[in-house]
């Protein structure tokens, strides 16, 4: 077996080239090291380092220069070179077949280095070291593959524990949700679906500030409004004042007293809610930001706003397949990440047709995959947003919840400051 492929290789820098946009996945599944070619390696971490700067307006262009500013484009054999490589894949639909040869070539040299340490170590050393050497050594070459398959006995204590212990979880903050639902878990998919202007970001939002007032670090990604639209929202509903009304400068004396009193409050306060309002919607630069922030901030739940904006990047068959692709990926990210992700989604306008418009699990647009997939399924609604004469109350249904019961909560919508309530 040969420990490298120079054309996998090839193919996925020139399919990085041709389609910046998968370069937050190339992040994600590979390294620079897998790379044996010393110039491979080397345009592959210049993609990285200019990756995350420009997205996908990536071009031939812009490595170029990064190469030339960092005089690092005779190591990689100059422009003919990033031609070559760019000339080298037709197309960047194979990205997943050549990371996993290189991945796998990567895997067979680091073996067989890991190989040569233990004959240069146990030249000299009697039986028992050797054993306990071996031992190492293959512990070492199984440690990604051990996990894979595991018995029933290895995993009692610690289910055991988690039915009476729920410190990993996370709650909504409204008490009679969390009834029904007895805490977020890690690698679960929690979908809030509404129709348009019912709140769905408010919802998530009142979530997420329910999660860190307990000091539970939150990421929430936002395709809709940006950090210092969501940040207003924060500050006007912490001080109770209406956000159209501070946007429209109808605020007396004494209210924007009490609004920079909460702004420098919150301030004080270092709540651990990170935003992300970046324009790249793909699910790999999703699953690359989560790896990155729980690394750093030890992120306990994820808020995306909202699926339907979301892209594959590649061609889909049909929009209902993408819609199933993003919401797989999202689940395998859930999982491997043990962080719960809590998914918003847009409802289908059948609950329109319906005297009491109440939505039902049917109502889930572009894709039956959404139901499938998810652990437990939200639905908001708010009676008010059709008869304003009913009030100002909302209901959260749960028609599906992997591990209990199905039911709904009541809890209390504030229009003018855009904030749920218990």
């Amino acid at each position: 077996m040969e420990l490298n492929s120079l054309e996998a290789e090839a193919a996925i820098l020139g399919g990085l080239i041709l389609a910046p946009s998968r370069i937050p996945l190339a992040a994600g599944v590979l390294l620079p090291q897998d790379f044996y070619f010393p110039e491979n390696r080397t345009v592959f971490e210049a993609l990285m380092a200019v990756g995350d700067k420009v997205g996908d307006d990536l071009c031939m262009i812009l490595l170029r220069d990064y190469l030339k500013k960092h005089n690092l484009m005779k190591k990689v054999g100059g422009v003919e070179y990033l031609v070559k490589l760019a000339e080298s894949v037709p197309s960047a639909a194979n990205f997943n077949h050549y990371a996993d040869i290189v991945m796998e070539k990567s895997r067979h040299r680091s073996i067989l280095a890991e190989v040569e340490k233990f004959r240069a170590s146990t030249a000299e050393a009697d039986s028992e070291a050797i054993v306990i050497a071996a031992q190492t050594l293959a512990d070492s070459i199984h440690a990604d593959t051990s996990n894979e398959i595991t018995q029933l006995k290895d995993h009692l204590a610690d289910a055991h524990e988690a039915m009476y212990n729920r410190k990993e979880c996370v709650y909504s903050g409204f008490d009679k949700l969390d009834q029904i639902i007895p805490g977020f878990e890690g690698g679960d998919i929690i979908i809030i679906a509404a129709r348009p202007s019912i709140g769905k970001t408010s919802l998530a939002m009142s979530m997420a500030t329910n999660m860190v007032r307990n000091g539970e670090p939150v990421l929430f990604f936002s395709f809709e409004m940006t950090k210092p639209q969501l940040a207003e929202r924060i500050i006007c509903a912490e001080a109770g004042i209406s956000p159209h009304r501070a946007k429209k400068g109808f605020l007396s004396e004494a209210e924007k007293a009490t609004m920079l009193e909460n702004m420098n409050r919150l301030y004080e306060m270092n709540w651990p809610l990170y935003f992300t309002d970046y324009g790249i919607n793909r699910p790999e630069y999703i699953r690359t930001k989560i790896i990155s922030e729980q690394r750093i901030h030890k992120i306990k739940c994820v808020f995306i706003d909202f699926l339907q904006m979301m892209r594959t990047g590649g061609k889909a068959q049909s929009r209902n397949y993408e819609i199933g692709q993003i919401v797989d990926f999202l689940k395998v990210t859930a999982k491997k990440c043990n962080v719960p992700i809590v998914l918003l989604c847009q409802l289908n306008r059948a609950a329109e047709s319906r005297e009491d418009k109440m939505p039902r699990i049917g109502d889930l647009r572009d894709s039956g995959e959404i139901e499938q997939a998810s652990d437990v399924v939200c639905l908001l609604h708010r009676p008010g947003y059709y008869d304003l004469a009913v009030g100002d109350g909302a209901i959260i249904l749960v028609p599906k919840q992997r591990r209990g019961p199905v039911g709904e909560a009541h809890i209390t919508f504030e229009p003018e400051l855009a904030r749920f309530v218990n």
